[in-house]
């Protein structure tokens, strides 16, 4: 739907076409307090609906979204996302992790009170990398079995994108390889290989761990959304 812009406030632009007819001034039943008629008939919608111009971050990349819209309604505002690689296909995307080259923002504001509109919508996308270093781990005390150990990550990830793993230089029982099998944001889990064993079998080591990758966000009550 068209918007238009009164004193700052952007909100639906006219919804209904305004004609001489009915001739009795009776037959109007109010003002909708930006200049249009409302005939008998006639009403004002309880949502804006508003997508915002492509950003473009220079490459296909991993981010994260942190946006703030000022609304002039009490109700939580809903803000969602359209993603695409080329400026012309475009995919819808909820909040979280966002991987594209061309962002927009969308929001949602309802007000049955007046005509619903915002005064600020702002988007920033971060790329910015967070680390989580773990070292001298006995992984015989993560959950699990062998095969599948639990990383206790104590940062709060959107998305995880590395996960390395070496053996401690205190750890000279045998020769020890660190694969990363979960790259889950909350639970990311590994496998230690013995490499001195016939068929390379899980085992328990003492190991030093790096998880990178994009900080958390959370909704506010509002419906803005910022950095965990």
């Amino acid at each position: 739907m068209a918007t238009q812009t009164v004193d700052g406030l952007v909100t639906n632009a006219a919804e209904f076409t305004f004609t001489q007819a009915p001739a009795t001034w009776s037959a109007y039943t109010s003002w909708d307090g930006f200049g249009d008629t409302l005939e008998a008939s006639g009403s004002i919608s309880t949502t804006l609906t508003f997508l915002g111009d492509a950003i473009d971050l220079g490459a296909l990349i991993h981010v994260v979204p942190v946006v703030i819209c000022e609304t002039n309604t009490s109700t939580a505002h809903v803000i969602t996302f359209e993603t695409s690689p080329d400026d012309s296909t475009y995919s819808a995307a909820s909040i979280g992790a966002l991987t594209a080259r061309y962002i927009k923002t969308k929001v949602v504001v309802t007000n049955s009170a007046a005509r619903p509109g915002f005064t600020l919508l702002q988007s920033q996308f971060i790329k910015d990398v967070i680390s989580n270093s773990l070292f001298n781990q006995d992984t015989s005390g993560y959950a699990g079995s062998s095969a599948s150990r639990t990383i206790p990550i104590t940062k709060t990830f959107s998305k995880i994108l590395l996960v390395q793993g070496a053996q401690s230089q205190s750890e000279t029982d045998s020769t020890y390889a660190v694969l990363c099998t979960d790259y889950s944001n909350t639970a990311p889990k590994l496998k230690v290989v013995d490499l001195d064993t016939f068929g390379k079998v899980a085992a328990d080591a003492t190991i030093d761990i790096l998880v990178s990758g994009l900080p958390g966000i959370t909704t506010t009550a509002s419906g803005d959304v910022e950095l965990s």
